[in-house]
Formats: structure tokens, C-alpha cells, sequence
């Protein structure tokens, strides 16, 4: 695919994804990745709920990240996004609190239709586990190989996520999805691990992978 992600996922592909068949985005950094999950997916879960009447934890998404649980401007950039799409004064009270050291640091914030939780925290903390997301998203999803060397836990992270997580739609987003596209699949479909080549996965997974352009990098 070329182009940004904006560009061919919109909201009627997005009702297309089930729990059942993880997603992944192959989509290098300025592609619009994160642009996606905040403008698009955010706000079509938020207008969901709220035609629904069905604000509850099946409403929400769980952000997880390798970087401190992102790092402060994301956070803060969630938080004033959450007042726009609601138009709910009472997220500037949650920016306020959270918008402090301490705060903006903390591994977990609930911003109410938006949990953001590091990958380490996850594995430690059960009442995040044990909580019902309709989406699961793992951002910079090359951490459970990259980081494999020196962190002994990041194939037990993967399990939990696809164990607990097993009701809500997954979704795997990396600039380099292919280094770790196969411990992934093979722990989502166990009984599939024999097959090594990605592309045999359609039928299983939404494969999204969108051309790498260099062409703004001088030599």
C-alpha cells in the first residue's frame, strides 16, 4: 500500500476486525500510525459509546508501549484530545493532575476511554489484566523479539496479552513488524507455528504493510 495509514484503514474497515483475527499495521514512523489510533479509532469508539449508551470497560481501548508507557507529549496530547472528542470538561481536570511530574510518568493512567500501560507494567499488574478492552493495541510491537535478549519476560508479555486479551481485537503496529511477525502469529494461533512465511497468514490476520518511503532523506 502506499500512502498513510489514514488512507486505507477508515471506519469500515475497522468493522470488519473481530477478536479472532489479530491485525497488524507495517507502517515506518511518520506514516500516521498513532494519527490513526487517535483521530480515528478513538473517536469511533467514543461516538460508539455514546449511541450505545454503553460507556463501560467493553468500551475502551488499552494502549500498551514499550516507551514508559509513552513518553509525556503523547500522553498530554491524548489528554487534550479526550476533551475535544467528548467535549467533557472534566478531562482538563484529569490533564491538570496528570500534567506533573510524577504524574506523567506514572506506568498506568486511566483517561477514562483510554488506558496506557508500559508492556512491563502489564505483566505485573493483574487488575489490568483483568479488565475487558474492545481494543488492544501494541504499539512498537518489535519489542517482544527486540528486547528478547535482556528481558526474559517479553514471550510471557505476548502470552498474556493474547490469553486475557482473548475477547478483544488485537492489533500489532511496528515500523518493523517482519523481524517479529512470527513470534507473534505463532502464539496467536499455536496449532499454525509451522508455517514460516507471513503471507500464508491472510486467512488468519489483516495484514496491512505500507511501502517505505526514503525519498526525504538526502544522501
Amino acid at each position: 500500500m502506499k500512502g498513510y495509514v489514514l488512507d486505507y484503514i477508515n471506519e469500515n474497515e475497522i468493522n470488519s476486525w473481530s477478536p479472532n483475527k489479530p491485525v497488524f499495521i507495517s507502517a515506518q514512523t511518520g506514516m500516521g500510525k498513532n494519527f490513526f489510533i487517535q483521530h480515528v479509532l478513538l473517536r469511533k469508539l467514543h461516538n460508539e459509546n455514546v449511541k450505545y449508551e454503553s460507556y463501560q470497560e467493553e468500551g475502551k481501548i488499552l494502549l500498551l508501549s514499550n516507551r514508559v508507557a509513552l513518553n509525556r507529549q503523547g500522553k498530554l496530547q491524548l489528554a487534550n484530545l479526550l476533551v475535544d472528542i467528548t467535549g467533557d470538561d472534566s478531562y482538563k481536570r484529569q490533564i491538570e493532575k496528570y500534567y506533573t511530574s510524577e504524574g506523567i510518568d506514572k506506568l498506568i493512567i486511566d483517561l477514562g476511554i483510554i488506558t496506557v500501560c508500559s508492556y512491563q507494567r502489564l505483566y505485573e499488574d493483574e487488575n489490568v489484566q483483568k479488565q475487558n478492552f474492545k481494543y488492544v493495541i501494541c504499539d512498537e510491537c518489535h519489542f517482544f523479539t527486540s528486547d528478547a535478549s535482556f528481558n526474559p519476560f517479553t514471550d510471557e508479555i505476548l502470552k498474556i496479552i493474547v490469553k486475557k486479551f482473548h475477547n478483544s481485537t488485537r492489533i500489532y503496529m511496528s515500523a518493523t513488524l517482519e523481524d517479529t511477525f512470527n513470534a507473534i502469529i505463532s502464539r496467536e494461533f499455536t496449532h499454525y507455528n509451522k508455517l514460516k512465511e507471513y503471507n500464508n497468514y491472510d486467512f488468519y490476520c489483516h495484514y496491512y504493510y505500507f511501502q517505505r518511503n526514503f525519498d526525504h532523506i538526502n544522501k
